[in-house]
């Protein structure tokens, strides 16, 4: 295995994503090429990423129209050359060796994905302890049977030569990673997941909302649903969330708010501690 591309999609993140890049070039595997895919920012983001190109020709920026983060990874996954192709969150930053650790996991185990723990942080003042996604096979298979990403999507790096035969992000407004991973996953796609902390991962004030997660847990359903199906075969979101009925939509707000519940016990019960 040679190149590593990395792969990453921003939208209005002109105060993060030059941090987010900045340590992606620091790495003591250094990326062959990143390939980021502005998708229609309105903001200051596209001046952010055209100074960065400026300086460092490994950084390749697409620009379109906003389409959503599932037709965008499908475009930048689309772009990469690498043999190994690792995703990078445009708010997200990245320990120097998590490239050199995903690649040497790779390698090591002759996985298809590989992915590693996430150090959350909230605002300036926060930080969550480490996510503690399981490393051995069989819990790996307990999450998939459950319909459970194996792995953060933020520390993910995939084998490319599989996309051929697995398949590509699908143009999903949301959870289009765990579609994905799960997808794979049932096509016999190997999964590795490392104990270490591979992205300190930015939790955002609108995720604790109820809304917000409440449609976050109607697109992990849907994700969950489609990654048995076939691209023809798959409705759109929306004709999805028509036909459900009203019991599964109110086990939707239960399990958004329960989401909303478990990360504030997480700071009740003193597993969060001060940012430096």
């Amino acid at each position: 295995m040679t190149g590593v591309s990395v792969i990453m999609t921003v939208l209005n993140r002109e105060g993060q994503v030059a941090a987010s890049i900045e340590s992606l070039l620091r790495q003591t595997r250094l990326p062959d090429e990143i390939v980021v895919v502005n998708d229609g920012s309105t903001d200051g983001t596209g001046d952010v990423l055209a100074n960065l190109a400026s300086k460092h020709p490994e950084i390749v920026v697409l620009e379109h129209e906003n389409r959503g983060i599932g037709a965008s990874l499908h475009r930048a996954l689309s772009a990469a050359t690498g043999d190994a192709v690792a995703i990078a969150d445009s708010d997200d930053r990245y320990p120097a060796m998590r490239l050199e650790e995903s690649l040497g996991l790779m390698e090591h185990t002759g996985a298809d994905l590989v992915g590693g723990q996430t150090d959350t942080v909230l605002g300036r003042f926060v930080r969550f302890g480490p996510s503690r996604f399981p490393t051995d096979p069989g819990s790996v298979a307990d999450r998939f049977d459950r319909g459970m990403g194996p792995l953060p999507h933020t520390t993910m790096m995939l084998r490319r030569s599989k996309v051929e035969s697995f398949g590509s992000y699908r143009p999903m407004p949301r959870a289009s990673d765990l579609e994905l991973m799960l997808r794979w996953m049932r096509q016999g796609a190997r999964v590795a997941v490392s104990p270490a902390v591979l992205a300190e991962h930015e939790l955002r004030w609108e995720h604790l909302s109820v809304l917000t997660q409440r449609r976050w847990t109607s697109a992990t359903a849907y994700a969950r649903w489609i990654s048995a199906l076939d691209d023809g075969d798959v409705p759109t979101l929306d004709a999805w969330e028509a036909v459900r009925s009203g019991a599964e939509r109110r086990a939707v707000w239960s399990e958004a708010a329960a989401r909303v519940g478990r990360l504030a016990a997480r700071g009740v019960l003193g597993t969060t501690r001060l940012r430096r």
